[in-house]
Parts: C-alpha cells; sequence; structure tokens
C-alpha cells in the first residue's frame, strides 16, 4: 500500500471507532504531507494549532495503534499546522478559541494595559465558547474584583476578533472548575504539580496518559493508596478535555450513588439531572470508588451508566480508587456489578495499579 492508501485506511477505521462528531470535527479534513520510509512516520496536515494539540493529547496513540494493525509494522505520526491551505480554505474555517485569545491577548498587552494589570488578570487566562458567538474568558483571578473599565477593555479587545456580535461573560479559572463538579482543594491542578520521582510519574501507563493525555476511545482505571495523585490526575485530564470545548463532569462516587437515592427519597429529579450529565459528558471522572459500597441498589445506577456509555461509544470514564483493580473487579463480579458492565468497563479501559507501598505525597510534602 501507498503511504496515501494507509491514511485513508487509517481514517476509515477511526472513523468506526469514533463517535461521528469527534471524526468530523479532529480527522476528517486532515491529509498525508509526507511519509519518512526510513523513520516510519507519517506527517499529517490540520488546519489550526487547537487541532495539532488536541490530536496530540488526545488521539496519538488510538491513531498509531490503527497505522500499526494495517501495516503491521510499528509506525509514528506526527501532527503539523499546513500552511499550504488555500487563502479561501483558510477563510471559510471558523477561527478557534485559541487562535482568538492570542489575538485579543496581544491587543491587551502592556502599554494597552498596565504590566500589574495584564500580569494579575490575563496572565494564564484562558477563552473559550460556550456557543455560538457566546464566549466565556476564565480570568486568572476572581471575576469580582475587576473593574468596569477592565472588563470593557477586554470585551472590546475578543468582540474587535470575535465580531461585535460576539457575547462575552467572565469568570475566574476555579469558578470554571467549580461548574464541572471540580472540589475545591483540586482547582488550579496542574500536571506541573506531580514530583518526577513520585510513583504515579513512574507508572508507564499513568505517565502515558499525563504527557499524551487519555486516547479518545478509552476509559482509565487507577488505582493505589490515598495521597499517590490519582484524584489529580483525573482532574488534569478533565480539564484538558473541558478546555478543548467538550463536555466534562467530576462525581465524587459516593455523593454520586447518594444523590440517586436522595431523589428517589424526596421525588426530585435533581439526582436524575446529575445523572444525565454523567452518561452524556465526554469525559467522566467518578473519584474515590470503593468496592465494598458498590453493593445492591447502588450497582443498578452504575451498571447503567457504564452500560449507556458503552453502548454510546463513549470513553472517558476514569475511574480511582484505593482499592486495587484486582479487589473491585473479584468483588463485584461476586454480586455487585453485571458481569455485561464489567467486561466492557475492563474491555476499553488502560488500568494502571500503583505500588501498594507508594508513598502519600501530601503527607511528605508537611513532613519532609
Amino acid at each position: 500500500m501507498q503511504p496515501d492508501q494507509i491514511w485513508q485506511a487509517a481514517l476509515g477505521e477511526l472513523s468506526l471507532q469514533l463517535t461521528k462528531s469527534t471524526y468530523d470535527t479532529w480527522l476528517r479534513d486532515t491529509t498525508l504531507l509526507s511519509y519518512d520510509a526510513e523513520a516510519g512516520v507519517f506527517s499529517i496536515g490540520v488546519e489550526r494549532a487547537s487541532s495539532k494539540d488536541w490530536l496530540e493529547n488526545r488521539m496519538l496513540s488510538t491513531i498509531r495503534r490503527t497505522l500499526n494493525g494495517i501495516t503491521g509494522q510499528p509506525l509514528d505520526v506526527r501532527f503539523v499546522v499546513d500552511e499550504g491551505r488555500s487563502d479561501e480554505s483558510r477563510e471559510a474555517c471558523e477561527p478557534d478559541c485559541v487562535d482568538l485569545w492570542a489575538q485579543a491577548a496581544r491587543a491587551l498587552k502592556p502599554p494597552t494595559l498596565c504590566p500589574a494589570d495584564y500580569e494579575r488578570w490575563l496572565q494564564g487566562a484562558t477563552l473559550f465558547s460556550n456557543a455560538e458567538d457566546n464566549f466565556t474568558v476564565l480570568l486568572a483571578d476572581a471575576e469580582e474584583a475587576m473593574s468596569a473599565k477592565l472588563a470593557g477593555q477586554i470585551r472590546h479587545a475578543v468582540q474587535t476578533v470575535a465580531g461585535a456580535a460576539a457575547q462575552i461573560r467572565f469568570a475566574s479559572r476555579y469558578a470554571w472548575e467549580a461548574e464541572y463538579g471540580v472540589p475545591a482543594a483540586y482547582r488550579g491542578a496542574a500536571a506541573a504539580d506531580f514530583d518526577p520521582s513520585s510513583e504515579i510519574m513512574r507508572h508507564p501507563r499513568a505517565r502515558r496518559c499525563i504527557d499524551d493525555g487519555l486516547p479518545d476511545t478509552s476509559n482509565l482505571i487507577l488505582t493505589g493508596p490515598p495521597g499517590t495523585g490519582k484524584t489529580t490526575l483525573g482532574v488534569c485530564l478533565l480539564k484538558q478535555n473541558a478546555r478543548a470545548g467538550h463536555p466534562a463532569l467530576f462525581v465524587d462516587a459516593t455523593a454520586f450513588l447518594g444523590a440517586q437515592l436522595d431523589d428517589v427519597r424526596a421525588k426530585s429529579a435533581s439526582g436524575q439531572a446529575l445523572f444525565n450529565r454523567a452518561v452524556q459528558a465526554d469525559l467522566l471522572v467518578i473519584d474515590d470508588w470503593k468496592a465494598e459500597r458498590v453493593t445492591g441498589w447502588g450497582a443498578g445506577w452504575l451498571n447503567d451508566l457504564i452500560l449507556r456509555r458503552a453502548n454510546n461509544c463513549l470513553g472517558g470514564l476514569i475511574i480511582t480508587s484505593n482499592d486495587h483493580w484486582d479487589t473491585i473487579r473479584s468483588q463485584n463480579l461476586n454480586g455487585a456489578l453485571a458481569s455485561a458492565a464489567i467486561s466492557r468497563l475492563f474491555a476499553s479501559s488502560v488500568i494502571a495499579n500503583l505500588p501498594p507501598d507508594a508513598e502519600d505525597w501530601r503527607i511528605k510534602q508537611r513532613t519532609g
């Protein structure tokens, strides 16, 4: 097969593995730029820098695996923003939030804003789109403390590049994370927080998720002692997904099941609304799954959740637990979770079991 035939075959395979919206958004319009036969590397052209970042962070291992399956050879792929696309093609592409914010932020740099204001409010700020012509600026500081004049300047800068009809709202980065259910203690968490010598950084599967993101069609089961970075990794992957404009949700396992039970007792719909968000989220973190708690009534909700997500071809389910995966699997197969749910969860998951003697970094930071 010629390189272009191999790439087209890979796209065909990926179109079957991924949801239609994911394939159409990120892969459908990619093109083969070149193939280095000696190094075994495909160079794939994409339209925007944000597409390059998303494919590298979310799809790299899946695409490598697909290419290897087609050719029977260990091939690699790199993504390149295709500068050869025609001006007409570029103008037809809607500017992404990364590009829009880069332009707006450049216009706001000193001397437009004083250095202190720029550093306080915009250093590390980001932009994302809630809907067409509806944008949120995620500020580096609390929204309430910002002056009306500064808000006007930022709004004007964004509307200059996004269009005068653009609706702009502001939120602090931490408030934005709260909307996705991220606990207060983990708002602001970043991959840079991991100590290079920690077990989670030395574990090959966990490290791959830290470096490359979670493959698009995969789940992640991350187990190990308390204080080893499991929740932090889940939050980092959730934020990465949410910044790309995809629905994401963080839930504590006990609180999530409790909300469903409270719903039944109170005859309300709040728990059902949370359940529906969990089913539909592109990335869902279920934190602190305890095998001994998943029994009887609560297991029905988890069965339903796992099977619905699997039937909708949604990966992106991250489960953290202090129990080893073998403990979770054996206890659940003995009656808590249906074998079909466990089978589907197991088959599509990256499983990373940290050593039982892994060091608690929360304690080390306080005593070290």
